[in-house]
Protein backbone atom coordinates (compact mmCIF):
# COMPACT_ATOMS: atom_id res chain seq x y z
CA UNK A 1 0.00 0.00 0.00
CA UNK A 2 1.78 3.34 -1.01
CA UNK A 3 1.60 6.52 1.11
CA UNK A 4 -1.81 7.73 -0.54
CA UNK A 5 -3.49 5.02 0.27
CA UNK A 6 -2.51 4.71 3.53
CA UNK A 7 -3.38 8.12 4.48
CA UNK A 8 -7.16 7.15 2.88
CA UNK A 9 -6.69 3.75 5.08
CA UNK A 10 -5.69 5.58 8.07
CA UNK A 11 -8.39 8.60 7.63
CA UNK A 12 -11.55 6.74 6.63
CA UNK A 13 -11.40 4.64 10.00
CA UNK A 14 -10.66 8.04 12.04
CA UNK A 15 -13.00 7.78 14.97
CA UNK A 16 -14.32 10.83 17.06
CA UNK A 17 -11.53 10.87 19.86
CA UNK A 18 -14.79 12.68 22.34
CA UNK A 19 -15.56 8.83 22.31
CA UNK A 20 -12.41 6.70 23.31
CA UNK A 21 -14.12 5.42 26.17
CA UNK A 22 -17.41 4.21 23.86
CA UNK A 23 -18.05 0.66 22.82
CA UNK A 24 -16.78 -0.06 19.71
CA UNK A 25 -20.31 -0.87 18.62
CA UNK A 26 -21.28 2.90 19.34
CA UNK A 27 -18.16 4.33 18.07
CA UNK A 28 -18.67 7.01 15.53
CA UNK A 29 -16.62 8.39 12.46
CA UNK A 30 -14.85 12.00 13.46
CA UNK A 31 -17.21 14.61 12.47
CA UNK A 32 -15.11 17.05 9.81
CA UNK A 33 -16.86 20.06 11.83
CA UNK A 34 -14.82 18.61 14.56
CA UNK A 35 -11.49 18.50 13.07
CA UNK A 36 -10.35 22.28 12.85
CA UNK A 37 -7.20 21.36 10.44
CA UNK A 38 -8.95 19.32 7.91
CA UNK A 39 -11.52 22.30 7.90
CA UNK A 40 -8.51 23.88 7.41
CA UNK A 41 -7.66 21.62 4.49
CA UNK A 42 -10.91 21.92 2.20
CA UNK A 43 -11.53 25.24 2.78
CA UNK A 44 -8.22 26.21 0.76
CA UNK A 45 -10.06 24.40 -2.25
CA UNK A 46 -12.85 26.66 -2.14
CA UNK A 47 -12.28 30.07 -3.63
CA UNK A 48 -14.60 32.77 -1.76
CA UNK A 49 -13.72 36.10 0.26
CA UNK A 50 -11.67 35.07 3.47
CA UNK A 51 -13.91 34.39 5.93
CA UNK A 52 -16.69 34.22 3.83
CA UNK A 53 -17.70 30.57 4.51
CA UNK A 54 -17.45 28.41 7.79
CA UNK A 55 -17.56 24.54 8.39
CA UNK A 56 -20.09 23.65 11.51
CA UNK A 57 -22.51 21.16 12.72
CA UNK A 58 -25.44 20.96 10.46
CA UNK A 59 -29.07 22.28 11.13
CA UNK A 60 -30.46 19.26 10.20
CA UNK A 61 -30.59 16.17 12.68
CA UNK A 62 -28.26 13.82 11.75
CA UNK A 63 -27.10 15.43 8.63
CA UNK A 64 -22.92 15.36 9.74
CA UNK A 65 -21.29 18.54 9.17
CA UNK A 66 -22.62 21.50 6.78
CA UNK A 67 -21.34 24.76 5.26
CA UNK A 68 -22.58 28.19 6.74
CA UNK A 69 -22.14 32.11 5.28
CA UNK A 70 -20.49 34.38 7.45
CA UNK A 71 -21.88 37.51 6.06
CA UNK A 72 -25.44 38.71 4.51
CA UNK A 73 -25.96 38.15 0.79
CA UNK A 74 -27.76 39.77 -2.28
CA UNK A 75 -29.74 37.20 -4.52
CA UNK A 76 -27.48 36.18 -7.34
CA UNK A 77 -24.71 36.99 -5.31
CA UNK A 78 -21.76 34.63 -6.13
CA UNK A 79 -20.57 32.21 -2.64
CA UNK A 80 -17.59 30.38 -3.56
CA UNK A 81 -16.31 28.53 -7.05
CA UNK A 82 -13.73 25.44 -6.42
CA UNK A 83 -12.53 22.77 -8.88
CA UNK A 84 -13.95 18.94 -8.47
CA UNK A 85 -11.32 16.43 -6.69
CA UNK A 86 -13.13 14.61 -10.20
CA UNK A 87 -15.15 14.29 -12.49
CA UNK A 88 -15.61 11.57 -14.80
CA UNK A 89 -18.52 11.97 -17.57
CA UNK A 90 -21.63 9.88 -18.79
CA UNK A 91 -20.76 7.49 -22.01
CA UNK A 92 -23.29 5.36 -23.90
CA UNK A 93 -25.84 6.09 -26.58
CA UNK A 94 -27.51 9.45 -26.65
CA UNK A 95 -24.41 10.64 -23.45
CA UNK A 96 -22.44 13.34 -25.38
CA UNK A 97 -20.32 15.47 -23.30
CA UNK A 98 -16.69 15.93 -23.46
CA UNK A 99 -15.12 14.18 -21.00
CA UNK A 100 -12.34 16.74 -20.29
CA UNK A 101 -14.01 19.90 -20.97
CA UNK A 102 -17.78 18.85 -20.34
CA UNK A 103 -19.30 20.77 -23.36
CA UNK A 104 -22.57 19.04 -23.97
CA UNK A 105 -24.31 18.57 -27.22
CA UNK A 106 -27.83 17.96 -26.12
CA UNK A 107 -28.82 22.00 -25.40
CA UNK A 108 -30.12 24.36 -27.78
CA UNK A 109 -26.58 26.04 -27.23
CA UNK A 110 -23.51 25.11 -29.82
CA UNK A 111 -21.26 23.08 -28.04
CA UNK A 112 -18.41 25.00 -28.76
CA UNK A 113 -19.05 28.21 -29.89
CA UNK A 114 -21.44 31.16 -28.02
CA UNK A 115 -24.77 31.11 -29.81
CA UNK A 116 -27.54 28.89 -30.36
CA UNK A 117 -28.22 25.98 -32.33
CA UNK A 118 -29.35 26.79 -36.00
CA UNK A 119 -32.32 24.81 -36.81
CA UNK A 120 -31.42 21.40 -38.43
CA UNK A 121 -27.41 22.45 -37.66
CA UNK A 122 -25.14 19.47 -38.21
CA UNK A 123 -22.89 19.15 -35.80
CA UNK A 124 -19.06 18.15 -35.76
CA UNK A 125 -18.52 14.35 -35.11
CA UNK A 126 -17.10 13.83 -31.45
CA UNK A 127 -13.73 12.35 -30.77
CA UNK A 128 -13.87 8.87 -29.30
CA UNK A 129 -10.56 7.56 -27.53
CA UNK A 130 -8.97 5.03 -29.54
CA UNK A 131 -7.64 3.16 -26.73
CA UNK A 132 -10.96 2.81 -24.09
CA UNK A 133 -13.45 3.19 -27.32
CA UNK A 134 -15.51 4.16 -23.85
CA UNK A 135 -14.84 8.22 -23.34
CA UNK A 136 -15.42 11.05 -26.02
CA UNK A 137 -14.18 13.85 -26.58
CA UNK A 138 -15.27 17.65 -28.39
CA UNK A 139 -11.80 17.63 -29.68
CA UNK A 140 -8.14 15.91 -30.45
CA UNK A 141 -6.96 18.62 -28.35
CA UNK A 142 -9.25 18.17 -25.59
CA UNK A 143 -8.03 13.95 -25.44
CA UNK A 144 -4.87 15.12 -25.87
CA UNK A 145 -5.27 16.69 -22.63
CA UNK A 146 -6.99 14.09 -20.82
CA UNK A 147 -4.40 11.68 -21.63
CA UNK A 148 -2.01 14.20 -20.46
CA UNK A 149 -3.95 14.54 -16.84
CA UNK A 150 -4.79 11.13 -16.39
CA UNK A 151 -6.97 9.19 -18.93
CA UNK A 152 -3.34 7.25 -19.94
CA UNK A 153 -3.49 5.45 -16.49
CA UNK A 154 -6.63 4.27 -16.62
CA UNK A 155 -7.73 3.81 -20.54
CA UNK A 156 -6.22 -0.06 -20.79
CA UNK A 157 -8.63 -0.78 -17.81
CA UNK A 158 -11.40 -0.44 -18.63
CA UNK A 159 -11.85 -3.34 -21.92
CA UNK A 160 -15.48 -4.58 -21.00
CA UNK A 161 -15.76 -2.49 -17.70
CA UNK A 162 -19.07 -1.12 -16.45
CA UNK A 163 -20.28 1.82 -18.36
CA UNK A 164 -22.23 3.05 -14.82
CA UNK A 165 -20.76 6.28 -14.46
CA UNK A 166 -20.26 5.75 -10.48
CA UNK A 167 -18.28 2.70 -11.24
CA UNK A 168 -15.92 4.65 -13.58
CA UNK A 169 -15.87 7.05 -10.71
CA UNK A 170 -14.90 4.54 -8.22
CA UNK A 171 -11.81 3.34 -10.87
CA UNK A 172 -10.68 6.69 -11.29
CA UNK A 173 -9.86 7.69 -7.78
CA UNK A 174 -9.03 4.15 -7.18
CA UNK A 175 -6.10 4.68 -10.09
CA UNK A 176 -5.45 8.35 -9.18
CA UNK A 177 -4.41 7.15 -5.64
CA UNK A 178 -2.60 4.16 -6.81
CA UNK A 179 -0.34 6.49 -9.45
CA UNK A 180 -0.03 8.95 -6.60
CA UNK A 181 -1.63 12.01 -8.22
CA UNK A 182 -3.70 12.64 -5.75
CA UNK A 183 -2.11 14.50 -2.71
CA UNK A 184 -2.45 12.88 0.92
CA UNK A 185 -4.34 16.41 2.12
CA UNK A 186 -6.57 15.14 -0.86
CA UNK A 187 -7.72 11.64 0.02
CA UNK A 188 -7.36 12.81 3.63
CA UNK A 189 -10.16 14.97 2.91
CA UNK A 190 -12.53 12.80 0.48
CA UNK A 191 -12.33 9.37 3.57
CA UNK A 192 -14.30 12.00 5.84
CA UNK A 193 -17.15 12.67 3.67
CA UNK A 194 -20.25 10.50 4.46
CA UNK A 195 -20.31 7.13 2.93
CA UNK A 196 -23.65 5.82 4.30
CA UNK A 197 -22.52 2.06 3.77
CA UNK A 198 -23.62 0.77 6.55
CA UNK A 199 -27.48 1.91 5.43
CA UNK A 200 -26.86 1.22 2.02
CA UNK A 201 -26.39 -2.15 2.46
CA UNK A 202 -29.31 -2.28 5.27
CA UNK A 203 -31.60 -1.04 2.32
CA UNK A 204 -30.32 -2.57 -0.45
CA UNK A 205 -30.08 -6.37 0.44
CA UNK A 206 -30.78 -7.59 -2.92
CA UNK A 207 -28.57 -5.76 -4.64
CA UNK A 208 -26.26 -5.67 -1.71
CA UNK A 209 -24.04 -8.68 -3.53
CA UNK A 210 -23.80 -6.61 -7.15
CA UNK A 211 -22.10 -3.58 -5.08
CA UNK A 212 -19.99 -6.25 -3.43
CA UNK A 213 -18.65 -7.50 -6.52
CA UNK A 214 -18.09 -4.03 -7.96
CA UNK A 215 -16.08 -3.43 -5.48
CA UNK A 216 -14.15 -6.67 -6.12
CA UNK A 217 -13.66 -6.07 -9.91
CA UNK A 218 -12.48 -2.48 -8.79
CA UNK A 219 -9.66 -3.90 -6.97
CA UNK A 220 -8.92 -6.49 -9.36
CA UNK A 221 -8.76 -3.68 -12.28
CA UNK A 222 -6.94 -0.77 -10.61
CA UNK A 223 -4.68 -3.44 -8.63
CA UNK A 224 -5.64 -0.51 -5.94
CA UNK A 225 -4.11 -2.41 -2.07
CA UNK A 226 -7.59 -0.68 -0.34
CA UNK A 227 -9.34 -3.52 1.70
CA UNK A 228 -12.56 -4.37 -0.19
CA UNK A 229 -14.47 -2.91 2.97
CA UNK A 230 -12.64 0.51 2.73
CA UNK A 231 -13.43 0.24 -1.36
CA UNK A 232 -16.67 0.12 -0.48
CA UNK A 233 -17.16 3.02 1.66
CA UNK A 234 -15.27 5.00 -1.07
CA UNK A 235 -18.22 3.99 -3.56
CA UNK A 236 -20.65 4.91 -0.91
CA UNK A 237 -18.82 8.34 -0.63
CA UNK A 238 -18.90 8.81 -4.17
CA UNK A 239 -22.80 7.92 -3.99
CA UNK A 240 -23.29 10.73 -1.33
CA UNK A 241 -21.88 13.29 -2.30
CA UNK A 242 -21.09 13.65 -6.09
CA UNK A 243 -22.53 16.26 -7.81
CA UNK A 244 -24.86 15.67 -10.71
CA UNK A 245 -22.88 18.08 -14.10
CA UNK A 246 -24.90 20.16 -15.44
CA UNK A 247 -28.09 20.28 -12.65
CA UNK A 248 -30.79 21.53 -15.11
CA UNK A 249 -33.13 18.49 -14.50
CA UNK A 250 -34.02 18.38 -18.00
CA UNK A 251 -32.26 15.35 -19.18
CA UNK A 252 -30.08 12.90 -17.76
CA UNK A 253 -26.82 14.30 -16.03
CA UNK A 254 -23.94 14.71 -18.13
CA UNK A 255 -21.78 13.21 -15.55
CA UNK A 256 -20.57 13.21 -12.12
CA UNK A 257 -18.34 15.32 -9.72
CA UNK A 258 -16.50 15.03 -6.71
CA UNK A 259 -16.08 18.72 -5.27
CA UNK A 260 -15.34 18.95 -1.61
CA UNK A 261 -17.47 22.37 -1.59
CA UNK A 262 -20.46 21.19 -2.87
CA UNK A 263 -20.04 17.66 -0.78
CA UNK A 264 -20.65 19.93 2.28
CA UNK A 265 -23.90 21.59 1.11
CA UNK A 266 -26.90 19.70 2.48
CA UNK A 267 -30.00 18.82 1.05
CA UNK A 268 -33.20 20.71 1.35
CA UNK A 269 -36.36 20.43 -1.28
CA UNK A 270 -36.53 24.33 -0.70
CA UNK A 271 -32.92 25.61 -1.21
CA UNK A 272 -30.98 28.88 -0.71
CA UNK A 273 -28.62 28.20 -3.09
CA UNK A 274 -28.06 27.14 -6.74
CA UNK A 275 -25.15 24.83 -8.09
CA UNK A 276 -24.08 25.17 -11.58
CA UNK A 277 -21.35 24.39 -13.84
CA UNK A 278 -19.16 26.69 -16.04
CA UNK A 279 -17.44 23.87 -17.89
CA UNK A 280 -15.73 21.82 -14.67
CA UNK A 281 -15.78 24.88 -12.73
CA UNK A 282 -18.57 24.59 -9.69
CA UNK A 283 -20.13 27.87 -8.87
CA UNK A 284 -22.55 28.31 -5.93
CA UNK A 285 -24.44 31.33 -5.86
CA UNK A 286 -27.48 32.65 -3.09
CA UNK A 287 -31.18 31.56 -4.87
CA UNK A 288 -32.21 34.50 -2.43
CA UNK A 289 -31.21 37.10 0.19
CA UNK A 290 -29.26 34.91 2.89
CA UNK A 291 -28.32 36.30 6.39
CA UNK A 292 -24.74 35.78 7.69
CA UNK A 293 -25.22 32.36 9.95
CA UNK A 294 -27.58 30.50 7.72
CA UNK A 295 -26.41 27.06 6.67
CA UNK A 296 -25.96 26.66 2.70
CA UNK A 297 -28.86 24.32 1.11
CA UNK A 298 -29.60 22.78 -2.02
CA UNK A 299 -31.98 19.98 -3.62
CA UNK A 300 -30.14 16.99 -4.57
CA UNK A 301 -32.78 16.02 -7.17
CA UNK A 302 -35.90 16.64 -8.67
CA UNK A 303 -36.63 19.51 -7.93
CA UNK A 304 -39.42 20.80 -9.59
CA UNK A 305 -41.48 17.01 -8.50
CA UNK A 306 -43.86 16.89 -5.86
CA UNK A 307 -42.57 14.61 -2.78
CA UNK A 308 -44.50 11.55 -4.01
CA UNK A 309 -41.91 11.46 -6.39
CA UNK A 310 -39.16 13.18 -5.43
CA UNK A 311 -38.49 11.45 -1.66
CA UNK A 312 -38.06 7.99 -2.44
CA UNK A 313 -35.26 8.78 -5.24
CA UNK A 314 -33.63 10.87 -2.68
CA UNK A 315 -34.02 7.99 -0.34
CA UNK A 316 -33.03 5.17 -2.79
CA UNK A 317 -30.00 7.56 -4.21
CA UNK A 318 -28.66 9.20 -0.99
CA UNK A 319 -29.91 6.58 2.00
CA UNK A 320 -32.20 8.94 4.00
CA UNK A 321 -35.80 10.72 3.57
CA UNK A 322 -36.04 14.18 3.77
CA UNK A 323 -38.17 15.91 6.20
CA UNK A 324 -38.17 19.31 5.22
CA UNK A 325 -41.12 21.58 5.49
CA UNK A 326 -42.11 21.73 2.32
CA UNK A 327 -42.12 17.61 1.99
CA UNK A 328 -44.61 17.92 4.89
CA UNK A 329 -46.74 20.52 3.45
CA UNK A 330 -46.97 18.76 -0.35
CA UNK A 331 -47.89 15.45 2.29
CA UNK A 332 -50.66 17.10 3.99
CA UNK A 333 -51.80 18.96 1.41
CA UNK A 334 -52.70 14.94 -0.58
CA UNK A 335 -54.28 14.18 2.82
CA UNK A 336 -56.35 17.10 3.37
CA UNK A 337 -57.70 17.81 -1.18
CA UNK A 338 -57.45 14.12 -2.44
CA UNK A 339 -61.13 12.96 -1.79
CA UNK A 340 -60.02 9.74 -0.51
CA UNK A 341 -60.44 8.11 3.04
CA UNK A 342 -57.53 5.68 2.51
CA UNK A 343 -54.12 5.92 2.02
CA UNK A 344 -54.00 8.84 -0.85
CA UNK A 345 -50.38 8.10 -2.05
CA UNK A 346 -50.72 4.97 -3.54
CA UNK A 347 -53.44 6.35 -5.84
CA UNK A 348 -51.48 9.38 -6.39
CA UNK A 349 -47.97 7.21 -7.78
CA UNK A 350 -50.56 5.38 -10.06
CA UNK A 351 -51.89 8.36 -11.53
CA UNK A 352 -48.17 9.52 -11.72
CA UNK A 353 -46.83 6.12 -13.56
CA UNK A 354 -49.83 6.36 -16.14
CA UNK A 355 -48.79 10.24 -16.98
CA UNK A 356 -45.46 9.42 -17.32
CA UNK A 357 -46.62 6.47 -19.60
CA UNK A 358 -48.11 9.06 -22.02
CA UNK A 359 -45.09 10.79 -22.50
CA UNK A 360 -43.31 7.38 -23.74
CA UNK A 361 -46.13 6.53 -26.09
CA UNK A 362 -46.28 9.11 -27.16
CA UNK A 363 -42.39 9.87 -28.22
CA UNK A 364 -42.56 6.59 -29.83
CA UNK A 365 -45.04 7.42 -32.18
CA UNK A 366 -43.61 10.99 -32.85
CA UNK A 367 -40.32 9.59 -33.19
CA UNK A 368 -41.13 5.92 -35.03
CA UNK A 369 -43.70 6.35 -36.99
CA UNK A 370 -44.61 10.28 -36.93
CA UNK A 371 -47.97 10.13 -39.04
CA UNK A 372 -49.42 8.20 -35.89
CA UNK A 373 -48.88 10.94 -34.20
CA UNK A 374 -51.89 13.00 -32.94
CA UNK A 375 -51.36 15.48 -30.37
CA UNK A 376 -55.17 16.04 -29.68
CA UNK A 377 -55.84 12.25 -29.23
CA UNK A 378 -53.35 12.11 -26.59
CA UNK A 379 -54.48 15.20 -24.28
CA UNK A 380 -57.68 13.43 -24.67
CA UNK A 381 -55.65 10.43 -22.50
CA UNK A 382 -54.00 13.26 -20.06
CA UNK A 383 -57.78 14.68 -19.63
CA UNK A 384 -59.17 11.17 -18.88
CA UNK A 385 -56.94 10.57 -16.06
CA UNK A 386 -57.11 13.87 -14.39
CA UNK A 387 -61.15 13.95 -13.87
CA UNK A 388 -60.22 11.43 -11.20
CA UNK A 389 -56.33 10.69 -11.02
CA UNK A 390 -56.15 12.46 -7.70
CA UNK A 391 -57.59 9.44 -5.45
CA UNK A 392 -61.47 10.03 -6.76
CA UNK A 393 -60.56 13.80 -7.70
CA UNK A 394 -59.47 15.97 -10.03
CA UNK A 395 -56.20 16.48 -10.46
CA UNK A 396 -54.36 19.98 -9.84
CA UNK A 397 -53.09 21.80 -12.68
CA UNK A 398 -49.80 22.44 -10.68
CA UNK A 399 -49.45 18.67 -9.38
CA UNK A 400 -46.47 17.51 -11.29
CA UNK A 401 -46.01 15.43 -13.82
CA UNK A 402 -48.74 16.92 -15.64
CA UNK A 403 -46.56 20.42 -16.59
CA UNK A 404 -43.72 18.20 -17.78
CA UNK A 405 -46.38 15.81 -20.04
CA UNK A 406 -47.47 19.21 -21.72
CA UNK A 407 -43.96 20.41 -22.10
CA UNK A 408 -43.05 16.94 -23.96
CA UNK A 409 -46.47 17.29 -25.86
CA UNK A 410 -45.49 20.37 -26.98
CA UNK A 411 -41.89 19.46 -27.81
CA UNK A 412 -43.25 16.75 -30.02
CA UNK A 413 -45.31 19.00 -31.86
CA UNK A 414 -42.66 21.60 -32.38
CA UNK A 415 -40.79 18.74 -34.15
CA UNK A 416 -43.95 17.58 -36.23
CA UNK A 417 -44.12 21.27 -37.41
CA UNK A 418 -46.60 22.07 -35.36
CA UNK A 419 -45.93 25.30 -34.34
CA UNK A 420 -49.03 26.80 -33.25
CA UNK A 421 -49.95 23.77 -31.24
CA UNK A 422 -46.53 23.57 -29.37
CA UNK A 423 -46.99 27.08 -28.32
CA UNK A 424 -50.43 26.74 -26.98
CA UNK A 425 -49.38 23.93 -25.24
CA UNK A 426 -46.15 25.29 -23.40
CA UNK A 427 -48.16 28.61 -22.38
CA UNK A 428 -50.62 25.88 -20.36
CA UNK A 429 -47.40 23.81 -18.90
CA UNK A 430 -45.89 26.89 -17.88
CA UNK A 431 -48.55 28.21 -16.52
CA UNK A 432 -49.25 25.19 -14.52
CA UNK A 433 -45.72 24.38 -13.11
CA UNK A 434 -45.61 25.58 -9.47
CA UNK A 435 -41.66 25.82 -8.83
CA UNK A 436 -40.44 28.45 -10.53
CA UNK A 437 -36.63 29.25 -8.82
CA UNK A 438 -34.18 27.15 -10.29
CA UNK A 439 -33.07 25.77 -13.07
CA UNK A 440 -35.36 24.08 -14.63
CA UNK A 441 -37.31 26.84 -14.82
CA UNK A 442 -34.89 28.73 -16.94
CA UNK A 443 -34.47 25.77 -19.17
CA UNK A 444 -38.22 26.03 -19.62
CA UNK A 445 -38.21 29.86 -20.44
CA UNK A 446 -35.47 29.51 -23.03
CA UNK A 447 -37.56 26.54 -25.23
CA UNK A 448 -40.61 29.11 -24.75
CA UNK A 449 -38.37 32.35 -26.12
CA UNK A 450 -36.84 30.16 -29.06
CA UNK A 451 -40.13 28.97 -29.59
CA UNK A 452 -41.95 32.41 -29.54
CA UNK A 453 -38.73 33.58 -31.88
CA UNK A 454 -39.56 30.85 -34.37
CA UNK A 455 -43.50 32.77 -34.53
CA UNK A 456 -42.71 35.94 -34.79
CA UNK A 457 -40.07 35.61 -37.07
CA UNK A 458 -42.46 34.81 -40.10
CA UNK A 459 -45.32 37.53 -39.77
CA UNK A 460 -47.01 36.42 -42.93
CA UNK A 461 -47.00 32.86 -42.39
CA UNK A 462 -50.21 31.16 -43.48
CA UNK A 463 -50.91 29.86 -39.80
CA UNK A 464 -50.87 32.87 -38.55
CA UNK A 465 -53.94 33.94 -40.72
CA UNK A 466 -56.43 32.43 -37.78
CA UNK A 467 -58.58 35.24 -36.95
CA UNK A 468 -59.02 33.35 -33.84
CA UNK A 469 -55.18 33.76 -33.00
CA UNK A 470 -53.59 36.60 -30.66
CA UNK A 471 -52.20 39.59 -32.96
CA UNK A 472 -48.62 38.92 -34.31
CA UNK A 473 -47.45 41.85 -32.20
CA UNK A 474 -48.82 40.48 -28.85
CA UNK A 475 -46.63 37.28 -29.66
CA UNK A 476 -44.19 39.84 -30.00
CA UNK A 477 -44.27 41.70 -26.92
CA UNK A 478 -43.99 38.08 -24.72
CA UNK A 479 -41.27 37.30 -26.45
CA UNK A 480 -39.20 40.10 -25.78
CA UNK A 481 -40.75 40.43 -22.47
CA UNK A 482 -39.51 36.57 -21.38
CA UNK A 483 -36.83 36.78 -22.96
CA UNK A 484 -35.59 40.08 -20.92
CA UNK A 485 -36.98 37.97 -17.91
CA UNK A 486 -34.54 35.22 -18.35
CA UNK A 487 -31.44 36.96 -19.03
CA UNK A 488 -32.36 38.64 -15.47
CA UNK A 489 -32.66 34.97 -14.22
CA UNK A 490 -29.59 34.08 -15.89
CA UNK A 491 -27.57 36.82 -14.09
CA UNK A 492 -28.64 35.59 -10.77
CA UNK A 493 -27.85 31.83 -11.70
CA UNK A 494 -24.51 32.07 -13.88
CA UNK A 495 -23.60 35.45 -13.70
CA UNK A 496 -22.79 38.10 -15.92
CA UNK A 497 -19.49 36.42 -16.94
CA UNK A 498 -21.55 32.62 -17.49
CA UNK A 499 -21.51 31.47 -21.22
CA UNK A 500 -25.40 30.97 -21.07
CA UNK A 501 -25.78 34.47 -19.91
CA UNK A 502 -23.57 35.87 -22.70
CA UNK A 503 -25.37 33.79 -25.39
CA UNK A 504 -28.92 35.02 -23.94
CA UNK A 505 -27.69 38.47 -23.57
CA UNK A 506 -26.57 39.02 -27.26
CA UNK A 507 -29.82 37.30 -28.17
CA UNK A 508 -31.55 40.03 -26.41
CA UNK A 509 -29.61 42.84 -27.62
CA UNK A 510 -29.91 41.56 -31.00
CA UNK A 511 -34.27 40.89 -30.73
CA UNK A 512 -34.30 44.30 -29.12
CA UNK A 513 -32.76 46.07 -32.12
CA UNK A 514 -35.98 44.92 -34.12
CA UNK A 515 -38.81 45.59 -31.69
CA UNK A 516 -40.80 47.92 -32.33
CA UNK A 517 -42.14 48.76 -29.02
CA UNK A 518 -41.11 50.29 -25.34
CA UNK A 519 -37.71 49.23 -23.97
CA UNK A 520 -38.16 46.73 -22.33
CA UNK A 521 -38.31 47.24 -18.04
CA UNK A 522 -39.81 50.71 -18.50
CA UNK A 523 -43.25 51.23 -17.20
CA UNK A 524 -44.85 51.56 -20.98
CA UNK A 525 -43.50 47.95 -22.03
CA UNK A 526 -44.54 46.29 -18.63
CA UNK A 527 -48.24 47.79 -19.31
CA UNK A 528 -48.00 46.93 -22.65
CA UNK A 529 -46.75 43.09 -22.00
CA UNK A 530 -49.24 42.99 -19.17
CA UNK A 531 -52.01 43.48 -22.21
CA UNK A 532 -50.42 41.14 -24.34
CA UNK A 533 -49.31 38.40 -21.61
CA UNK A 534 -53.75 38.35 -20.44
CA UNK A 535 -54.56 38.34 -24.39
CA UNK A 536 -52.14 35.01 -25.02
CA UNK A 537 -52.97 33.09 -21.85
CA UNK A 538 -56.88 33.71 -22.35
CA UNK A 539 -55.95 32.23 -26.07
CA UNK A 540 -54.04 29.00 -24.75
CA UNK A 541 -56.61 28.97 -22.19
CA UNK A 542 -55.16 29.69 -19.38
CA UNK A 543 -56.58 31.83 -16.05
CA UNK A 544 -54.33 34.77 -16.46
CA UNK A 545 -53.82 34.22 -12.36
CA UNK A 546 -51.81 31.58 -13.16
CA UNK A 547 -48.68 33.18 -14.52
CA UNK A 548 -48.03 36.79 -13.77
CA UNK A 549 -44.45 38.37 -14.45
CA UNK A 550 -43.15 40.87 -12.61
Amino acid sequence: MNAIEQAFSASINTMDPDQVNASLDSQKRWPIHKDTALCSNIMSTIQAPEGSLSIQESTIPDAGSGLFIKRDLAEGELIFTSVPLVLCAEVGQGMEACDFCFQQRRRVFHPVEDRFLQPGEVLPPLHICNGCRMYQYCSKSCWQRAWDTGHLYECGLLAGASTDVETRTLYRLLILMRKKVLLAQQVKALARLEHEVANFERRTKKSWPRIISIAREARERTKSELSIGEILMLYGIIRCNSLPVDQTYRNAPLGNALDFGGALINHCCDPNVVIVFNSTQVQVRALRKLKAGEELLHCYRDIAYDFTFRNPRIAARYQFRCQCDRCREESDRHYKEAKNESDVLPLILSTQAALFDIIDVSKKQAFVTPTAFNVELQLGKVNHILKTGYAGGPWPNNLEPLPTVLKALAALCERQGDLINSIKIRIKALAFTKWRKGLPWSEDLIDFVLSLSTLTMFPSHPSLRDPSLPKHKEFQDIFIGHLHTLHGILLNFYGPQGRTTGIVHTFLQQEKGSYNGPVPGTRAFRRRFKASQENVLKWAGVDEGLWTVE
